[in-house]
C-alpha cells in the first residue's frame, strides 16, 4: 500500500518473515545528489526509526522512497520525526489494509490450489479408469507378418494377423 507525505513515498506491506516488530527499506536515488548527500538522507532516517520504532507500523515492512526536489541540506532530524508523525495514522492504515489483502490473496491461493488438488485427483481417477478398460489384459497383443518376407517384416492384411507369442518362434 502506498501513503504519501511531503518528502516521502512510504510503501507497507505485511512482513513475510513473521516478525512482530517493523522493519525499514529506504530508497534515494541518484537525481537528489552525490553519494554524500544520499548516505545523510538514509542516516537520518534509520535514526528516526531507531529511536521512534513506535511511530512506524509493527509487524510491517515499510520501505521510504525520498521524493525529488527533497533538500538535502534543509533536512533535520526533528523535521523527518514530524513528517514521520503526520503520517503515522495513514502508515498504520495501509498496513492494515496490506495484512487483510493479503490474508484475502492466501485464502484465495489456498482454495486455488485445493480447486487444483480436487481437479488433479478426478483427472487421475479418470485415467485410471480408462487405464483399465484398455490394459493389456483385456485387449490381446497382435504382430502383422508375412510369411517368407526374408528378415523385414511386410505389412499384412487384417486376415494374416498373427498372435504376437506364436511370430517369436
Amino acid at each position: 500500500m502506498k501513503v504519501h507525505s511531503r518528502r516521502f513515498l512510504w510503501m507497507v506491506h505485511p512482513s513475510l518473515v513473521g516478525a512482530d516488530h517493523a522493519r525499514l527499506g529506504i530508497v534515494v536515488t541518484k537525481k537528489l545528489g552525490s553519494a554524500v548527500r544520499r548516505n545523510r538522507i538514509k542516516r537520518v532516517m534509520r535514526e528516526v526509526f531507531r529511536r521512534h520504532r513506535e511511530l512506524f507500523p509493527s509487524a510491517s515492512d515499510v520501505v521510504a522512497i525520498a521524493k525529488h526536489g527533497l533538500d538535502v541540506d534543509a533536512l533535520g532530524f526533528h523535521d523527518l520525526v514530524d513528517e514521520v508523525r503526520s503520517a503515522q495514522s495513514n502508515l498504520q492504515r495501509a498496513a492494515r489494509r496490506a495484512r487483510e489483502a493479503a490474508r484475502t490473496d492466501a485464502t484465495r491461493t489456498d482454495a486455488a490450489r485445493t480447486g487444483a488438488a480436487r481437479t488433479d485427483a478426478a483427472r487421475t481417477d479418470a485415467a485410471r479408469t480408462n487405464a483399465e478398460a484398455s490394459s493389456p489384459a483385456a485387449t490381446p497383443s497382435v504382430s502383422a507378418t508375412t510369411e517368407g518376407a526374408g528378415d523385414h517384416e511386410a505389412p499384412a492384411s487384417s486376415d494374416e494377423l498373427v498372435p504376437r507369442d506364436e511370430v517369436d518362434a
